[in-house]
């Protein structure tokens, strides 16, 4: 029996643009559309994506369903997703980070819109995250040039 995924949507207002953040899209493939649908509408300057994109990253046929059913709207607002555990095991997630990276990597990045700092973690169990690591120590730099402390 398959999951039915859970799809929430948050629509964001600051000052002069919307964001939307939604996730855990994986399966419910008809609600995503509608979904998708809906945030367009909405007319976001960007899209939040937090994760498990897919149901299995090794699996190609689920990445050409997340392609189609997002597709035109990775073409018209810029999407930034965070890896969910589903979403390892090829190519797929990484093959989707198409934006320029501000700082990170396109496992645990950063970037800013207007006075807001976003930042994407991978805190799966593929990916490094505690102290000492990789990430831990992007991520506290990353957070101290945000804030303007030196």
């Amino acid at each position: 029996m398959p999951l039915v995924a859970t799809i929430a949507l948050c629509l964001l207002v600051q000052n002069d643009y919307r964001f939307v953040v939604y996730g855990d899209c994986r399966d419910g493939h008809r609600e995503h559309r509608k979904l998708v649908g809906l945030i367009m509408k909405q007319n976001p300057a960007f899209v939040i994506q937090t994760g498990d994109l897919v149901a299995k990253g090794k699996n190609d046929d689920n990445w050409k369903t997340y392609d189609e059913i997002t597709g035109e709207m990775r073409r018209k607002v810029p999407v930034y997703p965070a890896p969910g555990n589903h979403d390892f095991g090829g190519p797929g997630y990484d093959a989707r980070i198409t934006f320029p990276i501000e700082s990170g990597t396109k496992r645990y990045y950063s970037f800013t819109r207007g006075r807001w700092h976003f930042v994407s973690l991978d805190v799966d169990e593929h990916e490094a995250y505690g102290p000492g690591s990789d990430q831990y120590t992007w991520l506290a730099s990353d957070l101290q040039k945000a804030s303007g402390a030196k």
